[in-house]
């Protein structure tokens, strides 16, 4: 049985580590992929073998050190700041500048709530370069609303730095 994990096979790893696809989420399995991952040269020889970046790699390493039947959304239980009584589409119009939270990342681009009945999309065009992940809040204006496709497409204008309870712009 192959488990692939962002794009790849990661029964390497799992072999490399001594380890069955049967053990993810225990203890030792967990404490094994955290000791792989913190040697420079496994990350290396690994990203070289499967031609991946290793900032990927980190990223599958880390999935493989979660517990198994744990809920991890919570972590991402950040609530971006809503426009107040801005709960539809129809309210929406282009060039307005909303804020919200990304829900999901895809190779095209990023789902954002904007605290109405449908996520946004941003195109990976109208993102200015930069790479977001779930949970990031962002600054976005409104660039298509179609509210029979029930559709919005978004542009990435910045993004939000989380302080208590109040949000500022990151410093870039």
């Amino acid at each position: 049985m192959n488990l692939i994990l962002g794009g790849f096979c990661v029964g390497g790893i799992i072999g490399k580590c001594d380890l069955k696809i049967s053990d993810i989420g225990k203890a030792r399995f967990i404490q094994s992929i955290k000791e792989f991952s913190t040697s420079e040269q496994n990350l290396k020889e690994l990203a070289a073998k499967h031609k991946l970046p290793i900032d990927r790699l980190k990223f599958v390493l880390v999935a493989l050190q979660r517990e198994l039947l744990q809920d991890y959304r919570l972590d991402l239980d950040k609530r971006p700041l809503f426009k107040q009584g801005l709960t539809r589409l129809d309210e929406l119009s282009i060039g307005d500048v909303v804020t919200g939270a990304v829900t999901n990342v895809t190779h095209f681009g990023a789902f954002v709530d904007i605290g109405v009945e449908r996520d946004g999309l941003i195109h990976k065009n109208h993102m200015n370069n930069i790479e977001l992940s779930i949970g990031d809040r962002i600054i976005a204006s409104v660039q298509k609303v179609d509210i029979q496709r029930r559709q919005l497409g978004l542009r990435l204008e910045n993004m939000l730095e989380e302080t208590d309870t109040s949000f500022t712009l990151k410093a870039e």
